[in-house]
């Protein structure tokens, strides 16, 4: 299999994860799975679009980090991606990754956030003070997600951020200009409701690295 994209959620913002899901299933590229981690209370299979792309995984976990990490430990895909809940995949962007992707361990594009587009080319001594590889837009091998260890468990609000960082002192990414993702602007994102914390997360990843 080519692609596994992961997508976890608690299951509370179904209008969001219903319309995620749909921006995947109208891919051009067959040759993937979806796997919706959910990490809530209530069972939402019946919810979701009868597809056979799909994969189903009610799992409890302790944050983003381990959501995502029980979700790629399942993954059969050569190239991951993490597109949340609340994310939309541009059109066209599977079969647009997979004739780019080449022999890179891992590439980034850019994403329409808010009606800006992203733009920053790679520069990991930039990346060391904070981060502007924009999460939705990522896909990487899985190979190199195991060999750096998975995503970080404890600084959950900052696990992307900590794992562009292991990458990047490795291996050096390929960088697009093409917008990959469109991000939601909403009051229910992390980034408003537990900004502080957030914030604590990234300096501590920033931090192991500076």
């Amino acid at each position: 299999m080519r692609f596994s994209i992961v997508m976890p959620t608690l299951g509370t913002r179904m209008e969001f994860l219903q319309r995620a899901i749909k921006s995947v299933l109208d891919q051009d590229f067959d040759d993937y799975e979806l796997i919706i981690k959910d990490g809530g209370k209530e069972d939402i299979s019946a919810l979701l679009p009868k597809d056979p792309h799909i994969k189903y995984i009610r799992q409890k976990d302790t944050g983003i980090g381990q959501a995502l990490n029980q979700g790629f430990s399942a993954a059969k895909g050569e190239i991951l991606n993490e597109s949340n809940d609340d994310d939309v995949m541009a059109p066209k962007t599977l079969s647009f990754v997979d004739k780019n992707f080449k022999d890179s361990k891992w590439l980034y594009g850019q994403i329409n956030y808010g009606g800006e587009i992203t733009k920053q080319a790679w520069d990991y001594a930039l990346l060391k003070h904070g981060n502007f590889v924009p999460q939705p837009a990522v896909f990487f091998r899985k190979e190199v997600w195991e060999q750096v260890g998975g995503f970080d468990e404890v600084n959950n609000l900052a696990a992307d951020y900590d794992m562009w960082l292991k990458l990047g002192a490795r291996w050096a990414p390929t960088y697009v200009e093409r917008v990959l993702a469109h991000y939601t602007l909403h009051p229910g994102q992390l980034t408003h409701t537990n900004f502080s914390e957030q914030l604590n997360h990234a300096n501590n990843v920033k931090n192991k690295y500076l």
